[in-house]
């Protein structure tokens, strides 16, 4: 069995997230604590419509997502005597922060909070426009890539649209401006792709980012980012994290290429099947997902036939994850 740690993204966040692991572990609690008041109170107390905004998503769900890991590191050593050793992690989109702090390259909790914060509130303000509501959206499209790229190269016209997700063979997520989008959506009833609209706040992951991204790496320059623990995947480019390196560095990567790293990462596509490819043929077999829902649970059986899942996002989850990695028995 080779296991990888997977790090939610945002779009399955809900009222009431992260309470019972509150409750329940005392390292869940910490990580509240670090994230901050405000953020306890959104994941606990706020409505659907608060947790939808992106200032407030992304640090819901990285504090969620931090305290489930943090819970699951405790338990697991309670069962077995030793710390999990997962033969690699990865994050999705915001969740790369929660996997690089896991692995050791954020040094705190209250560093990744602060950063989602700021990467939230930037990437909000970059996709409204001028009459405060959104300037973009994005969309998920199912169908073959390569049909789904030609009728984005077609629709985009003079404005921005790019296959922003690449989550798996048959699904790409499509992000740009509202109008580009409503182009994009018209070709593809005329082309046999399934379109379904994301209840996100604007076209992420594609240029129209490129202002909060340059804030991003501004701010990231002024933390000290550490090496990786455990092998980490990054969205820019599908390979590991420490592999990469700003252009014109040809020397050790150091914190300056990190930056670059994850401010691009903001405007650039999210290549997670190329992720799953590579893990594939490392012999990657089973998962376990960090966070509220199971989207990249689905995302792995997708890409990688007979793949084993499991997540974390509550106390019950948690047991069943343990229990599975375990071998189904508190002794092992």
């Amino acid at each position: 069995m080779s296991v990888v740690f997977l790090f939610a993204g945002q779009g399955a966040q809900y009222p009431g997230m992260g309470k019972d692991l509150y409750d329940h572990f005392e390292v869940s609690r910490e990580v509240f604590k670090s994230a901050g008041d405000r953020i306890r109170e959104l994941c606990f107390s706020g409505t659907e419509e608060e947790l939808k905004k992106t200032s407030n998503t992304q640090p819901c769900v990285y504090a969620v997502t931090m305290a489930a890991y943090r819970a699951f590191e405790e338990r697991f050593r309670e069962v077995t005597g030793r710390a999990p050793q997962p033969a690699a992690m990865a994050g999705f989109s915001l969740g790369e922060y929660s996997a690089l702090t896991a692995a050791g390259v954020l040094r705190s909790v209250e560093d990744g909070a602060e950063l989602m914060r700021r990467r939230g509130e930037w990437m909000e303000e970059a996709g409204t426009g001028a009459d405060g509501q959104p300037a973009g959206c994005m969309i998920a499209a199912i169908g073959k890539r390569t049909k789904i790229e030609e009728a984005v190269e077609e629709a985009r016209e003079n404005g921005i649209l790019v296959a922003a997700n690449r989550n798996a063979p048959l699904q790409t997520v499509v992000s740009g401006d509202n109008a580009a989008v409503a182009r994009f959506e018209e070709l593809a009833k005329t082309r046999r792709i399934r379109t379904v609209r994301l209840a996100v706040g604007s076209a992420f992951h594609s240029p129209m980012m490129q202002p909060a991204s340059e804030r991003m790496r501004a701010l990231l320059l002024e933390k000290e980012l550490g090496r990786a623990d455990i092998p980490v995947y990054t969205n820019l480019t599908g390979g590991l994290v420490s592999e990469y390196r700003r252009e014109g560095n040809d020397g050790p990567q150091t914190g300056e290429d990190l930056a670059d790293m994850l401010a691009r990462q903001l405007m650039s596509p999210v290549h997670w099947d190329t992720t799953m490819a590579t893990l594939k043929a490392l012999g990657a077999d089973t998962f376990v997902e960090f966070g509220p829902g199971t989207t990249l649970s689905g995302l792995a059986t997708s890409n990688i036939r007979g793949a084993v899942t499991w997540h974390v996002e509550d106390c019950a989850s948690l047991e069943e994850a343990v229990a599975g990695l375990t071998g189904g028995s508190n002794d092992a």
